[in-house]
């Protein structure tokens, strides 16, 4: 029986890409502030068992972002390198992480990594970025410091990633893109220095939950982080850190 016409479209805009089926974590998740979260996805990637794709409702944004970064690696500037792979580091007993970076520039020693967001979320992100927290933060925002919180910690992973292989980083960078823009208002860039440090101790917390686990710390034991929206829309009962950000 032939496919309905919307049936075809789903299946061209669904259809899994390397990046979907890779199972050990990357840089992203690395950065994620949440110790459950990052906990449940290090269990998923050692697991030998074929782990089902989530049947996400929300999946069409993830879609449009490979579709912009894409987009522009095929725009990429003489001189600059996109998509670049880089080595981070080997968990003893979970394996190699390692993660592909968008863009590096090299006359700015400087680690760029796209995001597509919408012209709401770019408003909290830019206050998130701006601002110190607070208990009246609004819900938003709080879920925009997390997001934060996330996308520093990958960046600055991936610049370490970079700086282990031999070269000089000095600052990283993350694109904000609307998939709702209209103007160039809705393309915002924020930079930041390296901070190797801050690496460090992203990479030492995913090897201490990793020890963790192994020592048979079970998963219910992690706690969740405040604005963290996979554990605040769960139906499972979570325990939740009170660390600010």
């Amino acid at each position: 029986m032939t496919n309905s016409v919307r049936e075809i479209v789903m299946e061209m805009l669904k259809r899994e890409t390397a990046r979907d089926k890779q199972r050990l974590i990357g840089p992203s998740s690395l950065g994620n502030p949440c110790d459950y979260c990052l906990a449940k996805e290090l269990l998923e990637g050692s697991s030998e068992e074929d782990v089902e794709p989530d049947e996400r409702p929300y999946w069409l944004g993830a879609v449009l972002g490979t579709a912009t970064h894409m987009l522009l690696e095929s725009r990429v500037p003489p001189g600059m390198l996109a998509e670049s792979r880089v080595r981070i580091g080997e968990i003893p007993g979970y394996g190699v992480i390692s993660g592909s970076t968008d863009l590096w520039v090299p006359d700015r020693h400087l680690v760029l990594d796209w995001k597509t967001t919408s012209r709401a979320k770019l408003k909290n992100l830019k206050l998130a970025f701006g601002t110190k927290y607070t208990t009246y933060d609004p819900e938003p925002l709080v879920q925009a410091r997390f997001t934060a919180k996330k996308y520093i910690g990958q960046a600055m992973t991936y610049g370490w990633g970079w700086e282990q292989g031999g070269f000089d980083v000095e600052q990283i960078a993350l694109a904000f893109i609307c998939r709702d823009g209209l103007t160039d208002n809705d393309v915002w860039v924020k930079e930041m220095p390296y901070d190797r440090a801050y690496a460090e101790q992203v990479w030492d917390r995913a090897n201490r939950i990793w020890v963790a686990l192994q020592a048979g710390r079970g998963l219910e034991s992690f706690l969740s982080r405040t604005g963290c929206w996979s554990c605040m829309t769960t139906q499972e009962p979570r325990k939740f850190s009170k660390k600010p950000f």
